[in-house]
């Protein structure tokens, strides 16, 4: 059953790290397409001095965002990974990960929905249904994580 595990846990390591990989790339192209530095197309950044700075906020805050979320996803597999080989399914740093990805989730949720006041700058800030619900389904799998944490490691004391 370890054995198992572990080639599973392996599997799903490398599966996420690509596709976090892909995902930056993507953000990153998609990113350099919008200010015109890959390609010119017409959704290109329209700098508006009125908003400028709120336009930058969400443009940085996009990218940024969703490169550390994929950043912490990866660490939060390599931390399993890693705390398999000492027996421990459960470790306990990959629930504070997981708060810190909530987090992370809807700064980039709420930057990707307000995209188009970047490129469009006559656009509103809204929040949407996608802006709050995944951040709140990754807080709560951190305290059910963190539940589980917890009684693996008063199961592996008591034994």
């Amino acid at each position: 059953m370890k054995r198992k595990t572990k080639i599973l846990l392996i599997a799903i390591t490398v599966m996420v790290c690509l596709i976090c990989l892909v995902n930056a790339a993507w953000l990153i192209i998609q990113s350099g397409c919008i200010t015109g530095f890959f390609a010119s197309n017409n959704e290109q950044v329209q700098w508006n001095d009125e908003v400028i700075g709120i336009q930058q906020s969400i443009f940085w805050g996009r990218l940024l965002a969703g490169l550390i979320f994929d950043a912490l996803l990866i660490a939060f597999m390599f931390k399993s990974l890693l705390a398999l080989k000492s027996g421990i399914l459960f470790p306990k740093a990959n629930a504070l990960i997981l708060v810190v990805a909530a987090a992370v989730n809807f700064l980039y949720n709420f930057c990707d929905s307000n995209i188009g006041i970047v490129v469009e700058s006559d656009r509103m800030l809204v929040i949407d249904d996608k802006t709050l619900l995944l951040p709140l389904i990754l807080t709560a799998f951190a305290l059910i994580y963190s539940l589980a944490a917890k009684i693996s490691e008063e199961n592996r004391l008591t034994i």
